[in-house]
Formats: C-alpha cells, sequence, structure tokens
C-alpha cells in the first residue's frame, strides 16, 4: 500500500494523534518515510513523543520540528541523534528562550552519531 510514499507533511497535532500515530494499517507506510515536517507555528512535539515517533519512522533522513523550548530542543536533539541512524538532516523551531546549561556544541553532536 502507498509503495511510493517518502515524504509526509502534517501538523504536529495530527503527528501526535493516537488516531494517527497508533493505526496499524499505516505502520508499513510509516516505516517507509524518509522525509517528515511536522511544523506549525501554534502547535509544538512534545520531547515524550519521541520516542514513538522513532519508533513508528525508523528511515527518516530529514526532519523538521517545531518544539515548545530550547530545553525540549536539547532533549529531542539527543533522542533523534540516538535512534535514527540515517539522519542527515535537522532543523527544529522553538518558541520560547530558556536556561542553557548543556554541553551542546558541534563536537558534542558528532560524538552523538558515532
Amino acid at each position: 500500500a502507498c509503495p511510493n510514499v517518502f515524504d509526509l507533511q502534517i501538523t504536529p497535532t495530527n503527528l501526535v494523534s493516537s488516531k494517527f500515530i497508533d493505526n496499524r494499517s499505516l505502520f508499513s507506510i510509516f516505516k517507509q518515510i524518509k522525509i517528515l515536517n511536522a511544523v506549525a507555528e501554534d502547535h509544538c512535539v512534545a520531547p515524550s513523543f519521541l520516542s514513538k515517533l522513532v519508533q513508528r519512522f525508523p528511515s527518516l533522513t530529514d526532519i523538521e520540528l517545531h518544539v515548545l523550548s530550547f530545553d525540549d530542543f536539547i532533549c529531542v536533539i539527543d533522542i533523534l541523534l540516538s535512534h535514527l541512524k540515517h539522519l542527515s538532516y535537522l532543523k527544529i523551531y522553538y518558541i520560547n528562550s530558556s536556561s542553557f546549561d548543556h554541553p551542546f556544541s558541534r563536537s558534542y553532536i558528532i560524538d552523538k552519531r558515532r
């Protein structure tokens, strides 16, 4: 079913909806998706959802997401880099600034990819 679907553009609200993400009839399609764009100005993807995302979409190479804060951004980076071995493009937008006390650097990202 749908062998030519590799790109998914969806609102964060629909992405995290259990009617969508837990729909067993879509699991085989999710596994072939390589590009995911889940960006909307007024909706964010929660870090708690990311483990389900990487489980359902293991072939992702390009991702664009919208998260609430920079702290969420750090958590999202850790989860995505740890679980998606083919990831080559990642763009994360965040709304709120927050205190930054994490050793986030280019070296940190490279080390996470190894």
